[in-house]
Formats: structure tokens, sequence, C-alpha cells
């Protein structure tokens, strides 16, 4: 089994932070044997439009600091669209079940002293596949969200 997840990509400007898509999950599939399922959903997807409302600590022991994300409609439709295409081609084995569907709260996590303040507002344009090699992340496939 190989252990992935999907996040938004935002721009360079914030030092590599991201929004989760899908937290961790596991499945036989190799990033190839995903990509032509992922294009089919993801081309359709605008890059998306985060607002940051609040602080919060979330993660298993509530204690990762992290910037709260607006949940748009378009944020819950693209994670549910994620989930409904991972069950039905690839059966998962979600690593936080608690995480997604009615659970999924969006957010940027900090990283490296970054985060953003409440009320910031930027636009995320990618989409990355990251699989987990031992303790490494590596990108596996990444989209460009274009405006249609």
């Amino acid at each position: 089994m190989r252990t992935y997840l999907l996040w938004l990509k935002l721009p360079p400007e914030y030092g590599g932070l991201h929004c989760t898509l899908m937290p961790r999950f596991e499945i036989r599939a190799s990033p190839q044997e995903m990509k032509s399922e992922f294009d089919a959903l993801f081309k359709l997807c605008e890059p998306m439009v985060l607002t940051f409302y609040q602080r919060a600590l979330f993660g298993i022991a509530e204690d990762v600091p992290v910037s709260e994300l607006v949940q748009t409609v378009a944020l819950k439709n693209l994670h549910g669209d994620i989930v409904r295409t991972l069950n039905i081609h690839f059966n998962p084995r979600m690593l936080h079940r608690d995480w997604i569907l009615n659970g999924y709260h969006p957010h940027v996590t900090d990283i490296d002293g970054h985060s953003f303040p409440v009320g910031g507002k930027t636009q995320a344009r990618q989409i990355e596949l990251i699989e987990f090699d031992g303790s490494d992340k590596k990108v596996r496939l990444n989209w460009q969200l274009e405006c249609s």
C-alpha cells in the first residue's frame, strides 16, 4: 500500500504553504494509475479563492496551529468529488475518517513560521498529489487550475 494526500498549493509568496484537500489515504494504485481519473475531475476546476477567518489548533492532539478557511461551496464540492473518485476507482483506506466529508474543515497549517492573518485572502491554482516515503513527502503529480 502507498500513502498519499492531495493539497492545494498556495502561491510561492506564501513560503510553501498548502490547503489539504484530502487527508492521508492508502491505496495500491501508483500515481500514474490515478492520473486519468483525477485529470478528468480537475480539468473542470477553476482556481480556488481561499479566505482565512480564524486561528485554531488541529490534529490528533489538537496542538497544530492552523489558519482555518471559509468553507466555500467550491472547496466542499471539490473535497466531496475527490472522496467519491477515490471510493469508486481505488478502494482507499482513509487514515483519518473523521476529517473527511462532514468532518472536513479546510485549513492551512503553519509551516516554518509562515501563517496567514485573519481575513487574509489568496487564490490557489495548483493541486498536488503527495506521496509519503518514510518521513519524506514527494510531489508525484500536479494539476493546474485554469479559468474556463
